[in-house]
């Protein structure tokens, strides 16, 4: 009797720890599991957050917050951009002559980008390299700031601010320039290339005039104005139309933005093939 007793105490003790253990391994996997979980949301949230800085031009965070798991599965199943951009910084301080400007750059895995970066820096280091940074004795400062207007795999639109002076006691002079690539072909597009500078581009722009502009300022941009300043125009592209940034007198501006809409681009774009990324048959 004592020894069945016996035996059966040995199998419920037996049975007792192998419980004991399951359920330890139990918590453990589960810890395991979750910690797993979670290093591996922070990683894609990370991620994620790099991606976009990169395309915006800003530092990446090193901390991320309110990130949802629904976000990080959206921002892997989105299609990649063949480009990346990121904006190069250029500082010169030196004796009298003080330089700072910002501009995009592409890189690509998939394309070569070293002609319309090339195109870019040097349009952004126009005036800068032309004050040059010998004779430090001598005065001269210039800030370039910088916009991409438009980007996809096809084309670039950039627009380039700049105020430069020669002298302390002058008031800075303000330049526009801008840069349209068309990526598929590897050649920059000129205002010539898209516009044709006929009546239909006077009328455009006269109508924009009135449309953006309150009554009052207006009159000071009559017909002649615009027309004068048509002919050393630059331009840039957007989603939803081009910018023309006409040149007018100092005291006026010493330029002006007019934007028009693609649908009313029909009587004065060219048959240039770049005007397929923005008017859809």
């Amino acid at each position: 009797m004592n020894q069945n007793m016996n035996g059966k105490n040995v199998v419920c003790a037996v049975c007792a720890a192998a419980v004991l253990l399951t359920a330890l391994a139990g918590c453990k996997g589960t810890s395991a599991s979750s910690a797993l979980a979670s290093s591996g949301t922070s990683s894609e949230e990370a991620l994620g957050s790099s991606a976009s800085s990169l395309v915006s031009g800003a530092p990446a965070s090193g901390s991320v917050s309110g990130a949802s798991s629904a976000a990080a599965v959206s921002a892997q199943s989105a299609p990649e951009k063949v480009y990346s951009v990121k904006t190069q910084q250029y500082k010169f301080k030196q004796g009298k002559k003080y330089y700072r400007a910002e501009y995009p750059q592409l890189s690509s895995s998939s394309a070569d980008c070293s002609k319309v970066n090339s195109l870019m820096k040097n349009t952004a280091l126009k005036t800068i390299l032309a004050y040059g940074t010998g004779n430090t004795a001598s005065y001269a400062e210039a800030r370039v700031s910088s916009h991409v207007a438009y980007r996809s795999d096809d084309f670039i639109s950039v627009i380039f601010q700049e105020k430069c002076s020669t002298s302390p006691s002058a008031e800075d002079t303000e330049n526009i320039r801008t840069v349209n690539y068309d990526l598929k072909s590897g050649e920059a597009v000129s205002v010539d290339d898209m516009v044709q500078k006929n009546a239909a581009l006077s009328k455009a722009l006269n109508n924009a005039v009135q449309k953006q502009m309150s009554k009052k300022k207006a009159a000071s941009y009559p017909s002649s104005v615009i027309q004068s300043g048509i002919s050393s125009c630059s331009v840039y592209f957007k989603n939803d139309g081009m910018t023309f940034c006409v040149p007018v007198s100092q005291k006026l501006g010493p330029f002006v933005k007019l934007s028009v809409k693609y649908s009313d681009t029909a009587g004065f774009r060219t048959n240039h093939s770049a005007w397929k990324y923005f008017i859809k048959k």
